[in-house]
């Protein structure tokens, strides 16, 4: 997929996204994500209104002009004000909406706000998702909305579960689906610990075998799926390595470049000019906004929905500080070693 040299740029276009926390409330708790992402308490009426958070959108899009809104969680779709941030974002021509999803709603709910949404990331966590009952339910929300919308499914690969992981990951070989297996790492020491060895403590869950084997899984993308993908997502991505050999990608192949990365531990991008910011944003539970997710990971925001008004926008690539990319789309922005 890319090639085994060291990397010095990377640079997308059609990449465009404001990555939005919706809420820090989940009720699955896995033991391998962070608190921070399940167990808060952000009531988000104590922070904004629904008129403060609809001008706020108004003004992102209109500076932005075209891209994606990335609503995540906690479980976004708990969040109060989800269905009508979807049918707000529906009416925009210029902006396309993903919901990254573990389906833990009732399927009648998900049935009635999935065809607002351009794409669906469903998180499929075997830890939870522990019965044949609740296996069969969860996969049977897949079925009903596998011909609404794109979707797709990260397998996460919990080596308490192993077995079942490997074998729900072959089972899914269907021509509408997009099929990731994720390897289980600390991307909370992505920000905490700014060290090289930021990560690694959580791999040392999984036996030497299954490390084998998740180096050489790969994404399974549906014919139907890349049909689709290549006519929704207008992402371009060209890889650039030290020895001047470029590789270019489009839509879903950027993403699986993007995996191959992640898997081999090749997002340090520590002193690279990095441009967060410029087409991309990072919105908190309390409406607090960043330039990227590594910097409101570390509280280090610029603006609000309550500023939105009085924002001063990013102009600029931002030096990389830390020692680890660990959010997907960020990986993708557009970046170059100095």
């Amino acid at each position: 997929m890319i090639r085994d040299q060291p990397l010095k740029e990377i640079n997308s276009t059609g990449h465009t996204h404001m990555m939005w926390m919706v809420n820090d409330i989940c009720p699955f708790k896995c033991w391998y994500c962070p608190e921070g992402t399940w167990g808060g308490n952000s009531i988000t009426e104590e922070h904004y209104t629904w008129d403060e958070c609809s001008h706020a959108v108004d003004v992102m899009c209109d500076h932005y002009e075209k891209g994606w809104f990335l609503l995540t969680g906690g479980e976004p779709t708990n969040w109060i004000y989800y269905t009508k941030i979807l049918q707000k974002l529906h009416n925009n021509p210029n902006w396309s909406v993903m919901t990254l999803t573990n389906l833990s709603r009732k399927l009648s709910f998900i049935e009635e706000y999935i065809h607002y949404n351009d794409f669906v990331s469903c998180s499929y966590h075997p830890n939870v998702i522990k019965s044949d009952k609740q296996r069969e339910l969860w996969f049977n929300k897949i079925d009903a909305i596998k011909d609404k919308t794109l979707v797709c499914i990260r397998v996460m690969m919990d080596p308490q579960h192993w077995d079942h992981c490997l074998d729900m990951f072959d089972k899914l070989n269907d021509s509408k689906l997009y099929v990731e297996p994720v390897r289980i790492s600390n991307y909370i020491d992505g920000y905490d610990i700014n060290t090289h060895d930021a990560g690694v403590d959580l791999e040392f869950s999984y036996t030497d075998e299954q490390l084998y084997i998740l180096d050489r899984l790969e994404t399974m993308r549906g014919s139907d799926y890349l049909k689709k993908i290549l006519e929704t997502d207008p992402l371009e991505t060209t890889l650039t390595y030290t020895d001047g050999v470029s590789d270019k990608f489009k839509s879903i192949e950027a993403w699986a470049a993007l995996s191959d990365l992640d898997r081999k531990k090749r997002t340090k991008f520590k002193g690279w000019d990095c441009e967060i910011g410029l087409n991309s944003l990072y919105i908190d539970p309390k409406g607090d906004i960043a330039k990227s997710v590594c910097k409101g990971a570390r509280q280090q925001m610029f603006s609000s929905f309550k500023n939105i008004d009085n924002i001063a926008w990013p102009d600029r690539p931002t030096v990389c500080q830390y020692e680890w990319c660990f959010c997907d789309p960020e990986c993708l922005i557009s970046k170059r070693k100095k």
